[in-house]
């Protein structure tokens, strides 16, 4: 969608961008080096329901 020019940016986490770099030399993508967006978002944890020990885990880690 930015090769298209749908976009002009694609928020990505600090740790995602440069894989999907290294993997797509073709596309000139780059990481803005002097901003940094930040903002709220839910996160989810998916977990077994028979793993009962790692909801204390969690909840001590988040």
């Amino acid at each position: 969608m930015l090769d298209g020019g749908r976009f002009a940016a694609y928020p990505r986490g600090v740790h995602e961008p440069w894989s999907e770099i290294a993997g797509r030399p073709e596309l000139e993508l780059a990481v803005e080096k002097k901003l940094m967006l930040a903002y709220k978002m839910p996160m989810y944890f998916l977990s077994l329901s028979t793993i009962r020990n790692s909801l204390p885990i969690l909840k001590k880690a988040f």
